[in-house]
């Protein structure tokens, strides 16, 4: 898949192979606002290309690796798809 296919698959929904995929609700982006190449302003460019994409999490002290504050982000995909961190 190109880039620009990319950006037509997440800005529409069209799937690569010809078929339509949902996204799902809540899907989001956590960005590490440490990290020098894809921190919050490459991460933003992302986000308005995927359509519908809410606000990403930004975590203040991370850089590339977000998932070592995977707990923080972990808690904020439940809390997006309604569910609280115990359930």
């Amino acid at each position: 898949m190109s880039s620009s296919e990319g950006r037509t698959f997440f800005g529409e929904g069209v799937a690569y192979s010809g078929g339509s995929v949902p996204r799902p609700a809540g899907l989001g982006l956590a960005v590490g606002a440490q990290d020098p190449v894809l921190g919050v302003p490459a991460m933003d460019r992302l986000r308005r290309i995927v359509r519908g994409a809410p606000a990403p999490l930004v975590l203040a002290d991370a850089g590339h690796f977000v998932q070592e504050h995977g707990d923080v982000v972990a808690r904020a995909a439940l809390a997006s798809f309604g569910r609280a961190a115990g359930d």
